[in-house]
């Protein structure tokens, strides 16, 4: 490694000479990733091949990707630095020159960048005309605006069934402002994007909340199992915390939060019985157990003891029991298979007109960017 770079940490400089493997980097902003990752460039390309030929590569042959374009351009200019650094050593001055050369030929961009011009390179391929422009996120923003005016104009006329489930969403859940439902329809379409099947999804969500009879769809069910387990667990760990910061803060009154131990065991049996069953039938008798959950009355202790101390428990302790009834007793287990399936057939043409939307609007604005033949990338 070059004198220049004695500076770098042992961990950073592990960065930079591991080859052989793939290597993951998390770091702070300010603590020198660019630099690692360009020393790591570097050494890939002009210092490995000296001692172990198959540990590097060509400067060609590597994809560099960098946030901004800003970014790939300091990026750029700070392995040219590096290379002519090299320029100066005997033993790798042939080398550095050799990748000098290449530089201009180097992968060294934004994602989109680098996508933009694999498209170009393989617009038959990949079904794009090779006229097309890339989108600025500006431009992206004020086409799909455009295309969900368009889109909604025509579903305000329109007498049939999809106009009709149209207005009525849209004065049921967005008190008849389209801008918000449009915010809705974007964001949705927003996330699937970042999906390998966004269209199989939109499918899989409007079928997970149909009721066959009085009984949620099973898939709905199993994620309602987990996600209450998820709960119990969090609740579980508040009160193991709690309870370990107060026999270490005040560890006289050990003894004196019963009421946070007896709930913490309770909150580990709940998801015992959760965990060992094969069917979501379990989820009821579950959540009634919740429900009727009378906590443990907290001992009147010794009346000598520190009155402060006391109160700062039985705070600590009142904030578990808000955190139980709120988000378990008030949230999750407020409503019973029956009357989660009622709720469920109530919004059920809601989500699927909102699906529909999404679905609608994706292929206006897909229709929209080829003929006009523009790409973008969200």
């Amino acid at each position: 490694m070059p004198a220049a770079d004695l500076s770098l940490t042992a961990d950073q400089r592990a960065v930079v000479s591991t080859t052989g493997t793939s290597v993951l980097v998390s770091a702070a902003a300010g603590a020198g990733k660019t630099r690692v990752l360009t020393e790591r460039v570097l050494s890939l390309v002009c210092d490995a091949p000296a001692s172990r030929p198959d540990a590097g590569c060509d400067l060609d042959r590597l994809l560099v990707v960098t946030f901004t374009d800003a970014a790939a351009t300091q990026m750029r200019a700070r392995i040219a630095a590096g290379l002519r650094r090299r320029q100066h050593d005997p033993g790798r001055a042939r080398r550095a020159r050799t990748q000098l050369a290449l530089l201009d030929l180097a992968q060294i961009s934004t994602i989109h960048s680098f996508c933009n011009r694999l498209i170009r390179e393989h617009f038959a391929a990949a079904g794009v005309d090779p006229a097309a422009r890339l989108l600025d996120g500006e431009e992206a923003e004020l086409l799909k605006h455009q295309c969900l005016e368009m889109h909604f104009a025509r579903l305000y006329d329109a007498r049939d069934e999809q106009g009709e489930s149209f207005r009525r969403l849209l004065d049921a859940y967005f008190l008849g402002e389209d801008t918000n439902l449009a915010a809705t329809v974007a964001r949705i379409y927003g996330f699937t994007r970042s999906l390998v099947e966004p269209q199989a999804w939109l499918s899989a969500a409007a079928a997970w909340i149909q009721v066959q009879g009085n009984v949620p769809s099973p898939e709905l069910e199993r994620a309602l199992v987990e996600e209450l387990g998820q709960e119990l667990l969090r609740q579980q760990e508040d009160c193991r915390h709690t309870l370990g910061f107060i026999r270490q803060r005040w560890p006289d009154w050990a003894d004196y939060p019963v009421a946070l131990s007896s709930l913490e065991s309770q909150l580990i049996q709940w998801r015992q019985r959760l965990a060992e069953s094969d069917t979501v039938e379990q989820i009821d008798p579950v959540c009634q157990s919740i429900a009727t959950y009378q906590f443990v009355r907290t001992r009147a202790g010794n009346k000598e003891r520190d009155q402060a101390v006391k109160e700062r428990i039985r705070g600590l302790i009142h904030g578990a029991r808000d955190r139980f009834h709120r988000r378990l007793v008030d949230g999750w287990c407020r409503a019973a298979r029956p009357e989660r399936a009622a709720g469920l057939r109530a919004v059920e043409p809601a989500v699927s007109a909102l699906c529909r939307l999404v679905r609608q609007f994706g292929d206006l604005y897909e229709r929209t960017k080829q003929a006009r033949r523009l790409l973008d990338f969200s």
